[in-house]
C-alpha cells in the first residue's frame, strides 16, 4: 500500500484549486457514470466496456464521474484535456477519478499535456500519477473551483520546474 504525506495547498488568489495527498489508499466502484481504459473500445457504461477518455467529454456534465481502469494512459485520446466551457456547476461537479488511486499512470509521452483544464469549472481530478508532459503536467487556466486531490505529478517539459500551473482563474 502506498503512503503519502498529508500536504493540502489551497490557491484562491488565482484560482479554486485544491491539491491533496493522502494517507490512505482508495478503491471504489460507487459514483462511477462511465469508464474508461487505455485500450477502451465500448460505450463506457460498465468496467467490462470501458470507452476511451476523449469519448467522455460528450457525455460529461454536472455530478457525472468518469472512473478510469488501472493501467497507463498514452494516447492523445487518452489525456485529461476536455473541451473548453464544459463546466460542473457548485455541489455537482464534473469528476475524473482512478478506479484504485496510484494504479493509474497518464504519460504525455513528452508530447501531450496529461492534465489541461482551460475554461472549465467545477472539476475534480483524483488519484492520478501523471508525467511526462510537453509543458506543464498539471495545467489549469481561466478556469474556477477545481480540486486537483492525490494527484501526483513530475517529469514536466521545462526541468520540472512547472509541474502543477495555475494561471488566469477568476474568483
Amino acid at each position: 500500500m502506498k503512503k503519502y504525506r498529508l500536504l493540502l495547498i489551497t490557491l484562491s488568489a488565482i484560482t479554486s484549486a485544491t491539491i491533496t495527498f493522502s494517507h490512505n489508499s482508495f478503491s471504489q466502484t460507487t459514483g462511477c457514470n462511465y469508464y474508461a481504459s487505455p485500450t477502451g473500445t465500448g460505450n463506457g457504461l460498465s468496467q467490462s466496456s470501458p470507452f476511451k477518455i476523449s469519448n467522455f467529454w460528450s457525455v460529461a456534465g454536472p455530478g457525472k464521474t468518469l472512473c478510469l481502469l488501472d493501467g497507463t494512459y498514452t494516447a492523445n485520446d487518452s489525456m485529461i484535456t476536455p473541451p473548453q466551457n464544459l463546466n460542473g456547476i457548485s455541489g455537482s461537479p464534473i469528476m475524473v477519478r482512478a478506479l484504485s488511486d496510484g494504479k493509474v499512470l497518464i504519460n504525455g509521452q513528452g508530447s501531450n499535456q496529461p492534465v489541461h483544464l482551460y475554461r472549465n469549472d467545477w472539476f475534480v481530478i483524483q488519484g492520478l500519477n501523471v508525467c511526462c508532459s510537453r509543458g506543464d503536467v498539471v495545467y489549469i487556466s481561466s478556469s474556477s473551483h477545481n480540486i486537483i486531490r492525490r494527484v501526483i505529478g513530475w517529469d514536466a517539459s521545462d526541468t520540472n520546474n512547472m509541474i502543477f500551473g495555475l494561471a488566469y482563474g477568476s474568483s
